[in-house]
């Protein structure tokens, strides 16, 4: 159903998306790391378990859709805040996600990465 205005007018609900996969590599302390997620994704498990990177990983990706990947970068100390460097330093790193929009009864899906290299 509809939601109605502050007049009682009948108001349109706007189909909001949500980030339904997030793939990232050699990002921080992820070496890999794919997760998919619903409306509502609850995380959970024990200290050191990735939780806390996962949400930096979408915060970085929001800020590089925001923004440019070059400024979401500069943002988190440039590539060295960024690559992974144990147990071996990594060159690259790549961050992608899947949004997905429900709409009338349909499920559209959209997709934004890059992968970034030291020279």
């Amino acid at each position: 159903g509809g939601l109605a205005g502050e007049h009682g007018e009948a108001v349109m609900q706007r189909p909001v998306p949500f980030v339904s996969r997030v793939v990232v590599e050699d990002y921080k302390s992820i070496a890999g790391y794919e997760v998919r997620l619903s409306p509502l994704t609850v995380l959970a498990g024990p200290d050191g378990s990735g939780k806390s990177k996962l949400l930096d990983a979408l915060a970085f990706l929001a800020r590089a859709l925001e923004t440019t990947p070059s400024t979401a970068i500069e943002e988190r100390g440039g590539l060295p805040g960024i690559l992974r460097r144990v147990p071996t330093p990594a060159d690259s790193f790549s961050a992608g996600s899947e949004a997905t929009l429900l709409s009338a009864g349909r499920a559209v899906t959209g997709r934004y990465g890059f992968e970034v290299r030291a020279w």
